[in-house]
């Protein structure tokens, strides 16, 4: 089929260029979804290392940034929700978060930067879409990274018996204990 296309006199340059951009579109999703989907389990697994009480959203619904267009809005929510159940389970854990965003900040620069890099601002100055489209990918594996850091860490904690210690305190607090009160 591929060798008719250049042996036939009608429209065959034309017929080329479109299977060539068709294949280059195919390549390019399959690649960020080899790079996407890891990187939302990444996320959902996070979630999963917070305790239910603790989580702003299910791990599941990390998934919904699969969905193109609402995506834009979601990721950024994502973000958002990630960080605030983080900071809910340090302090359950009566760990100390000071000082952290649990990476809030450099994920709403990812969530900005890859919008900027797509919009039609990107088409009246060129090289501006590709500036924020690398910002982006930065912002983005510095973000992974970091919530991947989060996940390791309480799943360490979780290994290391700090559940029975919180179901210690729980129950502490449901007998009255003065040393366990809020």
């Amino acid at each position: 089929m591929f060798a008719q296309m250049f042996t036939d006199n009608d429209n065959s340059a034309g017929d080329a260029i479109i299977l060539l951009i068709a294949t280059g579109m195919c390549t390019a999703i399959v690649v960020i979804l080899a790079i996407y989907i890891p990187f939302l389990l990444n996320l959902s697994r996070c979630l999963q290392q917070v305790g239910p009480q603790n989580r702003d959203m299910e791990p599941g619904q990390v998934w919904l940034a699969l969905i193109p267009i609402f995506n834009i809005v979601w990721m950024s929510i994502i973000v958002t929700r990630v960080a605030s159940s983080l900071n809910r389970e340090y302090r359950d854990r009566r760990w100390s978060s000071r000082g952290k965003d649990f990476g809030q900040s450099v994920g709403m620069a990812f969530c900005m930067c890859s919008t900027s890099a797509i919009i039609p601002f990107a088409l009246i100055i060129p090289y501006c879409g590709a500036l924020f489209g690398i910002a982006g990918m930065v912002c983005f594996i510095i973000y992974w990274v970091k919530i991947a850091a989060y996940r390791n860490e309480l799943a360490s904690e979780s290994k290391t018996g700090c559940d029975d210690k919180l179901r210690t305190r729980d129950d502490r607090r449901k007998n009255n204990d003065p040393d366990e009160r809020d």
